[in-house]
């Protein structure tokens, strides 16, 4: 692979990488902690400056619930349901702040339907 085709894919996989963060509602700082480096590893990964090993890719898109393929891809990882990044949002929580959330979503429902 060229120089300028690799840099492209490192471009690429930067963009996919930010676009899902994103959609998971994920902060650097937050994904920097899931994967245990730091914030600025992150930040090289996604502006494309830095490419990571293909352990921290994996590890990247277990964290990110997509697929290696998904963040190399040009099109990008395709977009999440809401019950899916409402699911991803709550991962870290204890279960009684999980059934607080939950319980708070359905007195929304019933309040707004």
């Amino acid at each position: 692979m060229t120089k300028r085709k690799s840099e492209k894919l490192v471009a690429r996989l930067g963009r996919n990488i930010v676009a899902r963060r994103k959609e998971l509602g994920l902060t650097q700082e937050r994904l920097a902690e899931m994967l245990g480096v730091d914030t600025e590893t992150i930040s090289r990964f996604e502006r494309g400056a830095a490419a990571p090993s293909l352990a921290t890719l994996e590890a990247l898109s277990q964290q990110l619930e997509v697929t290696i393929a998904d963040l190399l891809s040009e099109v990008g990882p395709a977009p999440i349901a809401e019950a899916q990044i409402v699911t991803s949002l709550m991962r870290g929580l204890k279960a009684k702040e999980k059934g607080f959330l939950v319980d708070l979503i359905k007195l929304y429902c019933r309040q707004h339907s």
